[in-house]
């Protein structure tokens, strides 16, 4: 099945007082709000783990980030291609 995209665009997202710039594609009808690929957290040393699935930044001492109660942070409306 092919999957048509909206488009390519680079999105500021921002967890714990960092703030990234990364590509990411716009789908239609998408279930999740935003799916944070393994681009993405390779690219940044991010683990994800634990019982509640929490963002760990792996060059730090363990201050997990909760995706149970916080969303990152995403500019909207930059469509920068």
């Amino acid at each position: 099945q092919i999957m048509r995209t909206g488009g390519r665009f680079s999105l500021h997202i921002s967890l714990q007082n960092r703030h990234f710039v990364h590509p990411v594609y716009i789908l239609p009808n998408l279930q999740h709000f935003c799916i944070i690929g393994l681009d993405f957290l390779r690219q940044h040393n991010i683990l994800v783990g634990g019982k509640d699935d929490s963002l760990v930044f792996s060059s730090e001492s363990i201050q997990p980030i909760s995706t149970s109660n916080h969303s990152p942070s995403l500019d909207r409306n930059d469509t920068t291609p």
